[in-house]
């Protein structure tokens, strides 16, 4: 594996990570992230990244 992909894997998992722990659903598979339908998601910077550097979507889930 070439050392620029490592570091791109790695930095998409770290987000991921960080998300997870504040409990924001996501899955890897479909490269969604599952938000509750009152909350923003400008209220998590790493949602902001993971759009914009790894084209993930966003689903609102009514609770």
């Amino acid at each position: 594996m070439c050392a620029g992909l490592s570091k791109v894997l790695k930095r998409r998992a770290n987000l991921l990570y960080r998300l997870r722990r504040n409990g924001v659903d996501c899955s890897l598979q479909r490269k969604t992230i599952y938000l509750p339908f009152e909350t923003s998601p400008m209220m998590y910077p790493q949602i902001k990244r993971l759009c914009n550097e790894y084209h993930f979507d966003i689903q609102y889930v009514i609770i």
